[in-house]
């Protein structure tokens, strides 16, 4: 077992020698071959990896489609909580009468446990319905905006200065050069687009 281990460290050094030894003693032609594969789908060589990016928080606070849609969530978010507060109130009003009455039989209890059960099984459901809802409005008002910001992105990169264009976002990078921070631009086409829109 002990030689077995020796033998294959022996020949991984070799192996490693002889693939020292190719990488530093290729020739000239080799190395364009090498070089020639790292070239763009066009057939240049790219001389310089740029990537652009657009502040989240910026774009957020001075795009007006992002302010309208957070003025509509936020009220279908208020109608939905006006609307789920005013079925348990009348849940409360309900059991509170049956407790007042002290004078029903045993049917008459068993059908008010009944029917509190009831409206509070309908509330439940009222209130997952108007929350699917709302997260269904939510992720199709993004959408729009991410289409948006798409669309205008393959316009503004059509001369292909940059190799990737990110959203920055605080705490997931350490350095940003904002040489390359295209935010205003975006903010400036969305609002143009929206305004043109409405």
């Amino acid at each position: 077992m002990k030689n077995g281990l020796v033998a294959l460290n022996a020949i991984l050094v070799v192996a490693v020698a002889v693939l020292f030894y190719l990488h530093f003693s290729s020739s000239p032609k080799e190395k364009a071959t090498v070089k020639a594969a790292s070239t763009t789908e066009t057939g240049t060589v790219k001389s310089d990896f740029r990537i652009a990016y657009i502040d989240v928080d910026s774009l957020q606070k001075n795009c007006k489609m992002f302010k309208d849609i957070d003025a509509e969530l936020s009220r279908k978010e208020e109608s939905a909580n006006s609307e789920i507060q005013r079925l348990e109130k009348a849940l409360r009003d309900r059991y509170t009468y049956y407790q007042s009455n002290q004078q029903m039989t045993q049917v008459q209890s068993e059908q008010a446990s009944a029917e509190l059960q009831q409206m509070k099984a309908n509330m439940d459901n009222k209130a997952r319905r108007m929350q699917q809802d709302y997260q269904d409005y939510k992720v199709r008002r993004m959408k729009e905006v991410r289409d948006m910001i798409d669309g205008f992105l393959k316009d503004y990169n059509k001369d292909k200065r940059f190799s990737y264009i990110m959203a920055y976002e605080p705490n997931i990078f350490y350095y940003r050069d904002t040489l390359y921070d295209i935010t205003r631009d975006v903010v400036q086409a969305l609002n143009s687009k929206y305004n043109q829109k409405k």
